[in-house]
């Protein structure tokens, strides 16, 4: 893999999601199961909020509204129940082989929530179309919150799940008993990282833990690196300056 180092720094490592995601992982096969079921949770919430919201069109709304309205509905209906089978035939697929390429069923996957997007845009575009007032703001504030609740959580569960199929798909079983064993014994249970001190100082603890545990094994140290490098493989120098803020020889902290 290419390194680009215009897209890697250390501050910018710290709060990438995907380590935040690491660090509250305490077992990779329940926590992949935990992560596919929010993303399910999400877009049953999603559909329940949109069946509301067809009562919000009354008998004056043009037939045809009323009728693209319940298309619009199905539509979503559909392109929520293909990302739930993706997911499950992902964590299917992981189970009977680790190391299956997931990839191009991620970009399904990820393709699919594009059109749930565009549906979902539609059926609430079309509700604020029809409707003035106190309804108008009610639908905005109740109905079309897809941007607002339902895209954010998917897109944060399914990160969750990508993860957990990376870290499954290059280490062994017992490797990654060991990186959950490291992560328990370094992050607080119910650790939220709001504060980004507290955050810091648990990072740094959990990656010495890290580092001493693979360091020996370059590519699973590697691999390691990468993820907190959002997915850039860090150049040597990268790696140097990686390691000797984690030995405490360097201290950067993302401007806050």
């Amino acid at each position: 893999m290419e390194t680009n180092e215009n897209q890697f720094t250390v501050s910018t490592s710290v709060y990438n999601p995907q380590v935040r995601t690491l660090l509250t992982i305490k077992d990779f096969s329940t926590s992949l199961e935990t992560y596919r079921n929010k993303v399910q949770a999400a877009t049953q919430n999603l559909i329940a909020n949109y069946e509301r919201g067809l009562q919000y069109f009354s008998s004056e709304s043009a037939p045809e509204d009323i009728r693209n309205g319940n298309e619009l509905l199905n539509e979503v209906r559909v392109h929520a129940n293909h990302l739930n089978h993706y997911l499950m035939l992902v964590k299917e697929k992981s189970e009977e082989n680790r190391e299956f390429p997931f990839k191009g069923l991620w970009k399904e996957f990820e393709t699919r929530l594009n059109m749930l997007k565009d549906a979902s845009q539609k059926f609430e575009n079309l509700g604020a179309k029809n409707l003035s007032g106190e309804q108008m703001e009610q639908w905005e504030n109740e109905i079309a919150t897809f941007e607002k609740t339902a895209l954010p959580e998917i897109q944060l569960n399914a990160q969750g799940v990508k993860l957990v199929l990376q870290f499954m798909a290059k280490y062994t079983p017992e490797q990654l008993e060991k990186i959950s064993r490291i992560i328990l014994a370094t992050i607080p249970e119910g650790s939220t990282f709001r504060d980004a001190k507290e955050y810091e100082a648990a990072f740094l603890k959990s990656m010495r833990e890290f580092q001493k545990e693979f360091e020996q094994q370059d590519n699973l140290w590697d691999s390691i690196l990468e993820i907190l490098a959002g997915g850039v493989h860090p150049s040597p120098s990268e790696r140097v300056m990686l390691e000797k803020w984690i030995d405490g020889d360097e201290k950067i902290r993302e401007d806050m």
